[in-house]
C-alpha cells in the first residue's frame, strides 16, 4: 500500500513539473563553461546567448529549481553532462515546452536529451553553490 501511494505521489509530482516546464522558453547559445559535479556527472552548462525569446528567467520558483536560468545575454542549464565530448564552443538549444536540450558542433547535430527539474538534493546544492546567478 505504501509503495503504491509513493508511486502515485511521485507520478503526480512529475506531471506537475512537466506542466511547469511548458512555459514557452526557447534559447540557443554557445557553451562558455562547463562545471561538472561528482554526483553522477550532474553539472552546469554556462552559455553566451545567441537567440532567446526571454532574457530573464530565474531558476528558483515554487520551491523548485528549473533546469535553466537566463539573465541578459547569459544562460545556465542544469543537467547531467554524461557525455564527455561536450566542449566549450558547442551550440546548445533548449526548448522548455518540448523538454529538450540539443547539442551541435557548428551545424552538426551531436546529442539530444530531456530537460527536467532539478530534484536531487545534492544536485540542488550544487546549483546553489556554483551558479553565477546568485539569489
Amino acid at each position: 500500500m505504501f509503495f503504491f501511494i509513493v508511486l502515485k505521489v511521485s507520478k503526480m509530482e512529475i506531471e506537475k513539473e512537466d506542466e511547469l516546464l511548458k512555459n514557452d522558453i526557447v534559447f540557443s547559445g554557445i557553451i562558455t563553461n562547463l562545471n561538472v559535479s561528482k554526483n553522477h556527472a550532474f553539472g552546469i552548462l554556462q552559455l553566451r546567448i545567441i537567440k532567446a525569446n526571454n532574457h530573464s528567467f530565474k531558476q528558483y520558483q515554487e520551491n523548485k529549481i528549473f533546469p535553466y536560468a537566463i539573465k541578459n545575454s547569459t544562460a545556465e542549464i542544469y543537467t547531467h553532462i554524461a557525455i564527455p565530448e561536450i566542449k566549450k564552443g558547442y551550440k546548445v538549444i533548449l526548448n522548455s515546452n518540448n523538454k529538450t536540450i540539443t547539442i551541435y558542433d557548428g551545424d552538426k547535430f551531436l546529442y539530444e536529451w530531456e530537460a527536467s527539474m532539478v530534484s536531487e538534493d545534492r544536485d540542488k546544492q550544487f546549483v546553489k553553490e556554483n551558479t553565477i546567478f546568485k539569489q
